[in-house]
């Protein structure tokens, strides 16, 4: 094969690998799916869950305080919460809206208002062992 040859060889193949992976994203626009690959399967919901959130009568407003200054410790709580609640709002169908706030950002009137209702701020205490 002349070197010509290997050059439109070669031109051809990457031409199929890009129209492969056009086809591949055009099709996962339209056929959107979601995989758990934890052990457990931690952020699978259970079928009743998801036929809940799935026939929600009405749009469904959720409002999560979190501070952005966390502990390391805790980060990784808070990115667990965060994966399971876009489960639920995949599942939704456009039905729930997550809406993140820290606490920090607020005023002391909303801050007061959120009292009122019963949710209070609640402080963490890490204690390390000594080195």
């Amino acid at each position: 094969m002349t070197k010509a040859g290997q050059i439109s060889q070669a031109t051809i193949e990457v031409l199929i690998i890009i129209g492969i992976v056009i086809v591949l994203n055009i099709l996962g626009h339209f056929y959107y799916a979601r995989a758990d690959l934890t052990e457990d399967q931690r952020f699978t919901l259970a079928e009743s869950s998801r036929e809940v959130v799935s026939n929600l009568p009405d749009i469904v407003n959720l409002k999560v305080y979190v501070s952005s200054d966390l502990p390391p410790v805790l980060q990784n709580e808070e990115q667990k919460l965060r994966d399971l609640l876009d489960e639920y709002r995949a599942s939704a169908s456009a039905r729930l809206t997550i809406q993140y706030i820290d606490p920090a950002d607020i005023d002391e009137e909303e801050l007061s208002a959120l009292q009122m209702k019963g949710i209070e701020e609640t402080q963490v205490q890490i204690y390390e062992a000594d080195e």
